[in-house]
């Protein structure tokens, strides 16, 4: 699903393996504007440089 129009496109996941990552903007933690981002994600583990890297949509 492709909404070109807005600048946004859609990549297929695996749901077998997708995670849900809800990243929180913590400058405004005791503020009623708290913002904030859920993204359905693949991660895919790099163990030998200890990183990660994680490929998804945005949900929210």
């Amino acid at each position: 699903m492709d909404n070109l129009e807005r600048g946004l496109y859609y990549i297929p996941l695996d749901l077998y393996t997708a995670r849900l990552f809800i990243f929180i903007d913590g400058s405004l933690a005791n503020n009623k504007d708290l913002r904030y981002i859920i993204v359905l994600v693949n991660e895919r583990l790099n163990k030998k440089e200890n990183k990660f890297t994680i490929k998804g949509n945005i949900a929210y």
